[in-house]
C-alpha cells in the first residue's frame, strides 16, 4: 500500500503542513473518524492540481486554517524566530 502523503504535490504538503500547525496550535489531535489520511484526500479534493494548491499557498495557506487563525484567539506559533532552530554545519572532514 502506497503512503498518502508521497501522492502530494509540494504545495499539497505546505497545506497540510499548515493544517497540523493549526491543530499543534489549538491542542488538538486526529480522531478514530478522521485521520490523517482522510485530511490529505480532503486536500486532494478541495485542491486537485498543484496550480490550484500554490494559489492558495501564496494567498495565505488553507483557506479554514486562515479564517480559523483570523478569528480566534490563537497565535501562530511556528513564523516565531524563537522557534527556529539553527543550521548545524557538519564537522566531519
Amino acid at each position: 500500500m502506497r503512503d498518502p502523503y508521497k501522492l502530494l504535490t509540494p504545495s499539497q504538503k505546505k497545506l497540510l503542513i499548515d493544517q497540523e500547525q493549526w491543530m499543534k496550535d489549538t491542542g488538538k489531535t486526529y480522531e478514530e473518524e478522521w485521520g490523517r489520511e482522510d485530511a490529505i484526500y480532503a486536500i486532494k479534493e478541495r485542491f486537485p492540481t498543484e496550480e490550484n494548491a500554490r494559489k492558495a499557498v501564496e494567498s495565505g495557506g488553507y483557506p479554514a486554517v486562515v479564517y480559523l487563525y483570523s478569528h480566534g484567539k490563537i497565535k501562530k506559533t511556528y513564523r516565531n524566530k524563537k522557534n527556529v532552530k539553527p543550521i548545524k554545519k557538519c564537522k566531519c572532514k
